[in-house]
């Protein structure tokens, strides 16, 4: 069981004022190292929310840093730093320290997936702890475990007598409930590594 919090968007929006709306970008996404610039170049769509409504083109920057590189349609360009490089210059705009672009973020419908960058950037432009609080919901997730090349049998009348097409699937709580049965304690934790440990998808609980 895995625990998501989550925050309603239209209460984060109407808590940061009317000029706030959220985008969704497509993000070039480049991986930086010492030797070599511009490597693992990923395309790929975020969530962001701004009061900016002329933004072009987003480019993020991961390494020993992260940087956000946000184009403008005239022209300008921003660029924003992570909190560990040149931590004294004051000038420099921050990823989380800003009062109009902020980190990335995953949504479904009117729930935004809360992370510590994120927080940190609401909490920056004047929500308190207490509203994020107020404007936040917990979503417990199951796991459902997917054994690939493994089909899942028909059995009637106690025997096996075939397959479906289609890979067998168990949820955790099929997993320990099977697991309570077995009284060695030793071959219980084994079993148990073994089925958990295969790919799993989640749904609510």
């Amino acid at each position: 069981m895995v625990y998501y919090r989550c925050y309603k968007a239209d209460s984060l929006l109407k808590m940061l004022g009317d000029s706030f709306h959220i985008v969704n970008k497509n993000v070039q996404h480049k991986l930086l190292d010492w030797v070599n610039r511009d490597v693992n170049v990923v395309d790929n769509a975020n969530f962001y929310i701004t009061n900016m409504d002329n933004i072009k083109e987003i480019v993020e920057y991961n390494g020993l840093w992260n940087e956000k590189l946000i184009k403008l349609t005239d022209g300008t360009e921003l660029k924003l730093h992570s909190s560990n490089i040149n931590s004294n210059d004051s000038e420099m705009l921050r990823i989380v320290n800003n009062t109009f672009f902020s980190p990335s973020f995953k949504r479904q419908e009117n729930y935004i997936l809360a992370n510590k960058d994120l927080d940190s950037w609401l909490l920056f432009n004047g929500i308190t702890e207490k509203q994020l609080e107020d404007a936040s919901e917990t979503f417990s997730l199951s796991p459902t475990f997917v054994y690939k090349d493994v089909y899942e049998p028909v059995i009637k009348n106690g025997q096996v007598c075939g397959s479906y097409h289609h890979y067998l699937r168990l949820t955790e709580d099929e997993i320990d409930k099977a697991l309570a049965d077995i009284i060695d304690v030793e071959m219980r934790v084994k079993i148990c590594m073994i089925l958990k440990s295969f790919e799993k998808t989640y749904r609510r609980a």
